[in-house]
């Protein structure tokens, strides 16, 4: 039998009145594979329509959608313990699950429709993606175009370690949460080596400068917030930052990297030149016995 999915769309409501909607993202719900994925539409779309759209919202909001999801999982003291607590397996339990813990139904601009059921054809979890995303974001650029998002980036992460004789599913953590009284962030990838480093991607493969400088900004205000936790748990993270294609955009690239450094939790970052060779390094970590 066919697996099914279960999806809702995040849509930007300009106008009621006149129906103006534009699709922003969708919340994916896998029930099989015990797993919910929230994929960002273009958001430069929205704001080509618009001049008056504050691009700054929707940001905060789909950064807020991923730490919720991430938030949504047991995780106990042990690092490779991480384990779904939540899966849609209706239409109404995605509503509810939406309701309660992802976006509350409110006035603003931004809220999901109602939720869809559909039968999955597809041959695994990202073709599924990759196929709705074309047809509901059409300006997405998904896996297949020369976007280099943070999935581009984790791509050729992971391309990198598999190539190095290391199994993911074996050596690391998918989506670490790092939760304190101040912020939570989520990790795509975790691993150990006496120290436990957390694996961020950070894109700066935008279009503008401000949003270049936002993103940095806001990244070095978690940093900011996570030094002391990071220091008494002995953590530290591993940034793999990606520049912008538009060559004019380096200087701010630049900058950026500039500001999260001067951050003060504890860090690596490693820019688009240096990713083989932290792969590299991080599977020679794990590949040592009794790793500590």
């Amino acid at each position: 039998m066919r697996n099914h999915i279960f999806y809702s769309i995040l849509q930007y409501k300009h106008s009621i009145i006149a129906g103006e909607i534009l699709n922003v993202g969708i919340l994916f719900s896998f029930p099989e594979k015990k797993e919910v994925t929230y994929v960002s539409g273009n958001l430069r779309r929205i704001k080509t329509l618009y001049n008056d759209f504050d691009i700054n919202l929707p940001l905060k909001i789909n950064i807020s959608i991923q730490n919720k999801i991430a938030n949504l999982q047991k995780i106990d003291n042990n690092l490779f313990s991480n384990t779904p607590v939540y899966t849609a397996t209706s239409e109404d339990s995605l509503r509810d699950y939406i309701k309660n813990n992802i976006l509350l139904e409110d006035s603003s601009s931004l809220q999901f429709s109602e939720p869809n059921a559909a039968l999955n054809v597809f041959e695994d979890q990202q073709k599924t993606i990759d196929e709705y995303c074309r047809i509901f974001l059409p300006s997405l650029e998904t896996k297949k175009s020369n976007k280099h998002n943070e999935n581009f980036i984790l791509k050729q992460f992971t391309e990198q370690i598999i190539k190095n004789n290391i199994i993911i599913e074996h050596k690391f953590i998918r989506n670490k949460l790092v939760q304190t009284g101040e912020v939570n962030l989520n990790f795509e990838f975790a691993w150990k080596n006496g120290t436990t480093h957390l694996i961020k991607p950070i894109s700066f493969d935008l279009t503008e400068e401000r949003d270049i400088q936002t993103k940095s900004v806001q990244y070095y205000g978690y940093f900011n917030l996570l030094e002391n936790y990071a220091k008494l748990n002995n953590f530290q993270f591993d940034l793999l930052l990606w520049k912008p294609q538009d060559e004019s955009l380096l200087k701010y690239y630049k900058n950026a990297i500039d500001i999260i450094q001067k951050s003060k939790s504890p860090k690596r970052i490693y820019t688009e030149d240096q990713l083989e060779e932290y792969a590299d390094f991080t599977a020679s970590e794990l590949h040592k016995k009794d790793l500590q």
